[in-house]
Formats: C-alpha cells, sequence, structure tokens
C-alpha cells in the first residue's frame, strides 16, 4: 500500500521512479481508486458549466438537459472510466503483442504496461482539472455556445480562426503544454519498462497520445452531441 501511494506521489515530478517500481511490482489497484475518485470530482466541479452548456445546444431539440444534470453527470463519470479502462485493456494488449513480436524486454508482461497506462491515464485526468479551473478565467458563462469553448488551455487551435470542423478544432486543442507532459511521462514508462532507446520511446509515446486523443474526441463529441 505504502509503495503504490509513493507511485503516486513521484508520478507527476519523478515518474522513473514510479515505473522502477512498477517494474517489479506492477499494482494499479490504488491508481484506479484515484483515478476514479478525481473523475468523480471532476464531474461535480464541471456540472455549472455542463449544465449552461447543455441548456444552451437545446434549442429546438432534445438534449441530455432532459434528463436532468446529475444523471448526465454521473452518466458521463461512470462511461469515461469505462472508456478507460478498455483503452488500457486494448492499448495494453497491443503493446504486449509488440512487445512479444519484437523481443523487447522478455520479463514485460500485460500487467506491467497495464498498470503503466492506468498511471499515465492520471496525467490526463489532472489536465482536464487544470483546464476545468482555468475556465471562469479565460471565458465567460454567456460565451460557452460549442464544447470547443470549455478547451481553454492555450493551444494551437486559438490560433485557427478560421476552422470550423468541430473535430479538427478539438484535435489541435489537444497541442497544448500539458500534452507535451503527458508524451513525456508516457516516453519514460516505454523506456523503463521496455529498455528502448529514446527515440524509439519518444516515438511510440506519441502514436499513443494520437490514438488516445482520437479516442478522447470522438468520446467527447458524441457525449455532448
Amino acid at each position: 500500500m505504502i509503495e503504490s501511494l509513493q507511485n503516486l506521489i513521484d508520478l507527476p515530478l519523478n515518474p522513473r521512479a514510479t515505473f522502477t517500481r512498477l517494474k517489479t511490482k506492477p499494482k494499479w489497484g490504488a491508481v484506479l481508486v484515484t483515478y476514479c475518485l478525481l473523475s468523480a470530482v471532476l464531474g461535480w466541479l464541471s456540472m455549472p458549466f455542463s449544465e449552461h452548456f447543455l441548456t444552451m445546444s437545446g434549442e429546438g431539440k432534445p438534449t441530455p438537459i432532459a434528463t436532468g444534470i446529475v444523471p448526465f453527470i454521473i452518466l458521463s463519470v461512470v462511461s469515461g472510466i469505462l472508456m478507460v479502462g478498455t483503452w488500457c485493456i486494448l492499448i495494453g494488449g497491443g503493446l504486449t503483442i509488440t512487445a512479444r513480436g519484437f523481443k523487447i524486454n522478455q520479463s514485460l508482461k500485460f500487467r506491467h504496461i497495464f498498470a503503466a497506462l492506468w498511471h499515465t491515464s492520471l496525467i490526463r485526468a489532472f489536465a482536464f482539472f487544470v483546464n476545468l479551473a482555468l475556465i471562469p478565467v479565460f471565458t465567460r458563462f454567456e460565451d460557452i455556445e460549442t464544447i470547443i469553448d470549455l478547451r481553454v488551455i492555450p493551444s494551437i487551435h486559438m490560433l485557427a480562426t478560421s476552422v470550423e470542423n468541430a473535430y479538427l478544432l478539438m484535435f489541435l486543442s489537444y497541442a497544448e503544454p500539458l500534452s507535451v507532459w503527458y508524451i513525456y511521462v508516457l516516453a519514460i514508462a516505454i523506456m523503463t519498462l521496455g529498455e528502448v532507446k529514446k527515440v524509439k520511446a519518444y516515438l511510440t509515446a506519441v502514436i499513443i497520445w494520437l490514438l488516445r486523443t482520437w479516442m478522447e474526441i470522438t468520446y467527447l463529441l458524441q457525449l455532448w452531441s
């Protein structure tokens, strides 16, 4: 239990220590509980913005607000956790097969990768928390008309004023500093667990980031449509 807590403490600033411990003891129970709790807190904190957005988007057609904002938030939190869990299983399985095929660290098992993916997912959750905290700073309630208005961390999408495609704008909004942090932590995990060189680790981390971003954007646009 103490090691699991230490993994969470080291993850933001000393990720190598976290993944070094996971290499010998791939525990993920504590990080799963932490992720679920953080998701619940994020859902509760986002309730005012969600309610306003859903109300504003309900012109002339049924929206999730018709069932009440609380059930909608609960649904979004639970479905989000299930989505991330499925992601960890699928990507973990794919990376395990890849490691076997290319003979990368024969001692590396699915449980190591699964635990590492859950830990890196906390970085994503923290990024959402930062974005949520900055919404009142950078925008006003009355200016929230689409989901992209809820993405306020400075990113490339703020320069793409002529782009109207919601999917492309969402993707550009993920090109921000906290995504660089996520890729860095992912690369450290890959170098530590897979024992691969830096270039391969960062290339793999970018590919995982692209897949994760695509999954999140698809989920969010479906949820808020």
